[in-house]
Formats: C-alpha cells, structure tokens, sequence
C-alpha cells in the first residue's frame, strides 16, 4: 500500500531529485486544493503560512510523490501524482502550524517513542474518553466520529498540542467496532525523526503560527454564512416558482372565463326553455359543459 511504502520511505534516504520553483498559477491551484481538501485550513491562515513574497519549490520523490517546500520547511507531499487529483498530504511542520487542519486522535504518553521508532499504532496505545462498553451510540462514533479506510490522523500525545506523528486508519469506523479496541489501528505516514523529518528545521514550535481555535471559529462562521446563503437562495428558488405558477394562471385565466360565459350562457338557454314550458334535453356535450366548475 502507499502508507507502507511511504513509512518505509521516510524511514531511510528520501532520494529527492533537485528543487524547482513552483509557478504562481501552479501554486495558487495548489493552495485552492489545500484549502478544499482541509476545509478547516483557513485563508488568512495559509497567507501567513505562504506569504506571496516566499518561494515554493517542489522535488521528486520515489513512488510518484513530489515534496513541497518554503524557505527550506517541507510542508506538504502531492501523493500519486499520475492520478488525476493527486492527494495532498501535510508534514508535520505544517501540522505544527495549522493543527486543526486534520482530525486528532490522542495516545498515551510515551507512546510516540514506539511510533518514531518505526512501530505503527494499536488500539491499546489510544486514549478513549468512552469506554467501548458504553451504551446508545457507537463506542467508536464517540471517540473517533465515523471515517473510511484510510482516512488521515494527526497523533498527538496526552498532554501536548504538538502531533508526533501522522498516520491512516487501517480500518473503517464499522470495522474497528467489529474489530474492538484492539489490534492495529493506524499506520504511521511519517513521524518526528524520519527523514522527511530530518529535512527540515528539526524543531516543534512553542505554539501554532495562528491560533487555531481563531481560525476554527472563522470555518465555523464562513459555514453558517454559506448555510444560510444556501437558506436564502432555496427561498429565492421557491418565490420564483410561486410567481412562475401565478404568472401561468393569469395566462390561463382568459380561457377560464370565456369556458364560464358559455357555461352561464347555456344555463341561462336551459332556463328560458324550462320557463317556456318547454322538454329540456341537454346534449352530453353540454351536460359535460355544465358539470365543469
């Protein structure tokens, strides 16, 4: 799988070929597609992660993987890149500046040691706040909320902000509950002290460069504005179709009352005969007529 081959990778020389500058079209794709896969990844947020005046450069990497980097800090990896839409993948430099851009999951302390040392993750080394006995909701959708096979984990150790490692779940949150809180959980991408690791500065900053709880409530916020954005728009849709039907009815209305003048005129023939003393026999094409309302 990528994941192996990618823990493995990192874990010996990373064989890059020789940096390229990224063009300004290629990087601001680049950046839309950071910021469609990681939603959370906010605007302003990635401005001061990539200011305009700074230079991204790209290498080649065994297993159609290209490394990007700014200022000499690898941030993020294009994996598959003969696929259509190659997955963007963050280092860890990036994590450390922009945490809330991949799902936490918590271990132990001390874990992190085992990972870096080339371990992947096992249940048993995962913090859960709710006991996998627990009753009404899945332990799993407690804990982890629901996700694929595959899906992208930050691993942060108890007491820390700073992920030690990122890793995939190497089941889906159906399976796992199947599964229990035991056996492999997720493989190790890349971890501190690989060679991806090693390519960079080495150091785990104080605190992320923009408050993440900030750009979390500027996510949340542009989502509710979306939301009713959407709310709005369905409202405009609805008005439009109403004055679409009353227009149509207008349009019908001149043959609503020619058909009720016939309707009126007949009744008024049918009457005068009565009053003659006259048989009425109306035709069926005028008992239809005057049996319309």
């Amino acid at each position: 799988t990528h994941t192996h081959t990618q823990h493995a990778m990192f874990r010996k020389e990373l064989g890059a070929g020789p940096q390229h500058a990224v063009k300004g079209s290629e990087g601001r794709r680049l950046c839309r597609q950071l910021m469609a896969t990681y939603p959370s990844l906010g605007e302003s947020q990635l401005k001061v992660l990539l200011p305009k005046e700074t230079m991204l450069t790209t290498q080649r990497l065994p297993n159609r993987t290209h490394l990007y980097s700014c200022d000499g800090v690898p941030l993020f990896l294009a994996i598959d890149t003969e696929a259509k839409d190659a997955e963007l993948v963050p280092t860890l430099y990036l994590l450390h500046q922009a945490p809330q851009m991949v799902t936490a999951v918590q271990i132990y302390d001390g874990v992190g040691k085992k990972l870096c040392g080339g371990a992947d993750l096992f249940m048993p080394g995962v913090v859960m706040h709710e006991a996998s006995e627990s009753v009404g909701t899945s332990w799993v959708v407690k804990n982890f909320g629901r996700f694929e096979k595959g899906a992208l984990r930050a691993i942060v150790e108890e007491g820390s902000w700073a992920p030690v490692a990122i890793g995939r779940w190497t089941v889906s949150s159906s399976d796992l509950e199947l599964q229990g809180p035991t056996g492999k959980g997720l493989e190790i991408v890349h971890c501190v002290g690989d060679k991806l690791w090693e390519a960079g500065p080495q150091r785990i900053p104080l605190r992320p460069t923009v408050d993440p709880a900030a750009v979390l409530q500027q996510h949340t916020q542009r989502a509710a504005e979306q939301a009713a954005e959407a709310e709005a728009a369905a409202a405009e849709e609805a008005r439009r179709q109403r004055e679409e039907a009353r227009a149509r009815r207008l349009d019908d209305l001149p043959k609503i009352i020619r058909r009720k003048r016939k309707t009126l005129r007949l009744a008024q023939e049918l009457q005068e005969r009565v009053q003659a003393g006259l048989a009425v026999v109306a035709e069926p094409a005028q008992q239809d007529r005057l049996a319309r309302p």
